[in-house]
């Protein structure tokens, strides 16, 4: 068999088991006659199980949120129009918050789609690599005039969230209900920071001056903008604002690392 028809005869099986009546004969020239369809759609059965598990263990909210005879739907459905692609199966799920926006079962909760960006997002901070984060530390020994003109930039595993859904607090009151109760309504921006804490993945609600600082740190901005940026948004001038709670926030989360050095692990591959 040359690598052409290998690649031929694994589409056609792979669009076979996908299939929801497996057409035997369609792998015939391969397989022989004697091929069955009962065969094809125990493959078929197996494989959407595993995209069901693969689902359900990185969107565990929006499986709650839906209930699980609709979860498994959803998951159905998003494997036949998005069959793996990867050997790695934690990569399947990477386009379901956009399929969530134009499948109808969503039709009647617009705001499934971006809980379930917010636990894909969630997901890839999870697996994220690691990288140094800027501790208190470092500052002590840089000084402050020195630390102000770094450039910073998030780690890799965080991640600024937008929404103009409750997307956060919901996903927060499912996690830690003892802590964050269900919002009463799905409607109303979020700003929020994804990152991981320890082996953690974490949200945490953002401000508005907050978000405009991470923001430009997101950019590659040095201390000196970031703060100026949450000064901007945080009221008219001359509003008291306390900047070394955020730093200190920050620093504590592990969410800051010195741009220069990212740059120098993108270039050197690690």
């Amino acid at each position: 068999m040359t690598l052409e028809e290998l690649a031929r005869l694994q589409a056609a099986f792979g669009a076979q088991i996908s299939a929801p009546t497996p057409d035997a004969g369609a792998l015939a020239p391969w397989l022989g006659a004697d091929a069955g369809a009962d065969g094809l759609a125990r493959y078929g059965q197996a494989l959407r199980q595993h995209h069901l598990r693969s689902l359900e263990l990185v969107y565990p909210v929006l499986r709650a949120l839906g209930g699980a005879p609709w979860f498994a739907a959803l998951a159905r459905a998003y494997g036949a129009a998005h069959p793996s692609r990867s050997a790695d199966l934690a990569r399947f799920g990477a386009d379901l918050a956009a399929f969530l926006d134009t499948w109808p079962g969503a039709a009647a909760h617009r705001y499934f789609a971006d809980v379930a960006w917010l636990e894909w997002l969630l997901h890839q901070a999870h697996g994220a690599p690691d990288a140094a984060a800027v501790t208190l530390d470092d500052v002590r020994a840089a000084g402050a005039s020195q630390f102000d003109a770094w450039r910073l930039a998030l780690h890799p595993a965080a991640a600024l969230f937008r929404s103009r859904w409750r997307a956060a607090a919901i996903w927060l009151a499912h996690q830690a209900p003892a802590a964050h109760a269900m919002p009463a309504s799905a409607e109303g921006d979020t700003l929020a920071l994804v990152y991981r804490g320890g082996w953690t993945a974490r949200v945490r609600e953002l401000d508005a001056a907050e978000a405009a600082a991470l923001e430009v740190l997101a950019a590659g901005a040095t201390l000196g903008e970031a703060l100026a940026a949450a000064q901007a948004a945080h009221g008219p001038a001359g509003a008291p604002f306390a900047p070394a709670p955020l730093l200190l926030r920050w620093l504590d989360d592990g969410v800051l690392v010195r741009a220069d050095a990212e740059m120098r692990n993108a270039v050197s591959g690690h």
